[in-house]
């Protein structure tokens, strides 16, 4: 008999590829950053396992299987079903949920009435079909023979193949003449220890018969076993590691999962508590490239000293290392980066970041949740925030100076924003930030510089060599001009000295690598003015 079952991938939409990760889509491109467990979108959790007797491997049958989904644990989704085992020993059944990823516990109990139990992950990415297998074996002294067919699998340690299986015969018996094998899809084979490939992937029934004596022999004896073979399908990893602060495991955080799309773009994948050993977990992921952040929740004692930090210690998700993941892992250790301190002072700084939803709403979309880093004019980081449920950020007790404001949305390009407080101006607010389908924008509604206007013009733009800039003097002033990169580390900087009137001046970029850039002006009164750049080679 040929069995096969095949997994399509699906080709993933707006309508059900993103929004089943647990998007918020908006126009096509706005990502909200809750991660939901539920879609409308109906998926099937294929369960299938055999019970064999532990001392021959004989199957088992008549046994209930029972398998649960706990509703505390899996977002609300409940399930509770009994699957009798077949002739075989096989057990089935198929679950359609809306649920996204979560855990089904399959578990019987033995003659004697223990218990024993599996949990199973499931997750759903791009396709719509999850495969499970939990296989049992138990005593059973119903099924105990002297004589019983058995065998194994391997796969090649010589060889990358998915598709190529090896077969050991694990049979019992004495005077074992003979070893017939049918892998399931039409192939044969009569030697003990066989190796096949096959053609596709898939779930293979494979049969091994064995026999004592030929037919015609009074004491002849044969012996069966079937069991189901998988064939580069349903390889599900699994993904974790620990989270330091100073070389000791944190004690309270929270760790997201991002994977690309088609496109090429990262999404968000799933969220996870990190447990008091400072571990995170990420289950039951399909083959692909992936990039975990992590971060301190607001209840830790360490929050506020360590920056959110991306996979590889870094804390811009582009520089971030991907996880090409392919077998198990759980060494994807992160240590955070920490702070470089916060001086006091009397300052504040207050902003709201939203989304961008002219061409779909008229209300403004709050962006909630999003972390917000303050770092200073050089580009270290100092502290970090979230925004609030309206989008509002604010840092408060600050000492006056320069500060850039950096919104981290994974996947969307961003250059911080410069803002400055003195004095005289202690406070800055009326900051609004803005995500765009491709990048993060901002305004602030500050008083004019006394020293120079409040535009300037930047020639060529892109730029190749040199870039010029034209600004307007109103007064004679010192002025510091950097030039920083999309991290907001300064690649250039100048101190001058520019008088009255239209000033040119030109800035060497000849050895930027290609990139966006932002120029920063700053006078004597700290009330800079910023434009952005292309650099092309």
């Amino acid at each position: 008999m040929k069995k096969i079952v095949q997994i399509h991938r699906k080709k993933p939409t707006l309508a059900g590829g993103l929004i089943r990760t647990g998007l918020l889509v908006l126009m096509g491109f706005l990502i909200l950053p809750a991660f939901a467990q539920f879609n409308q979108y109906q998926n099937y959790i294929h369960i299938s396992g055999q019970l064999t007797n532990t001392l021959t491997g004989a199957p088992i049958p008549g046994h209930n299987i029972y398998i649960f989904s706990d509703s505390t644990i899996n977002n609300g989704f409940g399930y509770y079903a009994v699957a009798k085992t077949d002739a075989n020993g096989f057990y089935r059944d198929t679950i359609v949920t809306t649920s996204t990823d979560g855990i089904i516990n399959i578990h019987l109990f033995d003659l004697n009435n223990t218990l024993h139990s599996l949990d199973r992950h499931y997750r759903f990415v791009w396709e719509d079909h999850f495969l499970v297998f939990a296989d049992f074996s138990i005593f059973d002294p119903n099924t105990t023979s002297e004589f019983q067919a058995n065998f194994k699998t391997l796969s090649d340690p010589l060889e990358d193949n998915p598709l190529k299986v090896i077969f050991r015969d694990q049979s019992i018996g004495l005077q074992i003449k003979s070893w017939e094998w049918d892998f399931g899809d039409g192939n044969y084979s009569e030697i003990q220890d066989p190796e096949h490939t096959y053609d596709r992937p898939g779930i293979y029934m494979v049969t091994l018969t064995i026999s004592s004596l030929p037919p015609e022999y009074e004491h002849f004896k044969i012996s069966t076993i079937v069991k189901q073979v998988q064939v580069g399908v349903g390889n599900y990893y699994h993904l974790g590691g620990h989270v330091f602060a100073n070389y000791f495991p944190i004690d309270y955080g929270q760790a997201y999962l991002y994977t690309f799309d088609e496109r090429n773009q990262l999404i968000p994948l799933d969220t996870a508590a990190i447990d008091t050993l400072g571990y995170y977990y990420f289950y039951a992921l399909p083959p692909g490239k992936y990039i975990t952040k992590t971060r301190l929740q607001a209840i830790s004692e360490l929050y506020g000293q360590f920056m959110p930090t991306y996979i590889g210690n870094v804390y811009a998700w582009d520089q971030a290392k991907i996880i090409d993941l392919q077998k198990d892992d759980w060494e994807a250790h992160i240590s955070l980066l920490p702070s470089v301190g916060m001086t006091a002072g009397k300052g504040q700084i207050i902003g709201q970041i939203v989304y961008d939803t002219s061409r779909s709403a008229q209300a403004i979309i709050p962006a909630g949740n999003i972390e917000i880093l303050l770092l200073d004019d050089r580009g270290y980081n100092l502290t970090c925030g979230l925004s609030d449920i309206e989008g509002y950020f604010i840092f408060s007790n600050i000492a006056y100076d320069t500060y850039q404001l950096y919104p981290d949305v994974t996947g969307i390009p961003t250059t911080p924003m410069y803002v400055t407080i003195t004095e005289e101006k202690p406070l800055a607010s009326d900051i609004s930030l803005v995500i765009l389908p491709g990048s993060i924008t901002f305004s602030i509604n500050e008083p004019e510089s006394a020293y120079i206007e409040n535009t300037f013009l930047l020639y060529p733009n892109p730029v190749r060599e040199q870039a010029s800039v034209s600004i307007s003097m109103k007064k004679t002033s010192r002025i510091t001009l950097l030039v920083t990169d999309l991290l907001g580390r300064t690649v250039h900087r100048e101190d001058l000295l520019l008088a009255e009137g239209t000033r040119h001046i030109t800035i060497p970029v000849q050895e930027l690598p290609a990139g966006f850039y932002q120029l920063v002006i700053v006078p004597e009164d700290n009330m800079a003015v910023s434009g952005k750049f292309l650099k092309f080679n």
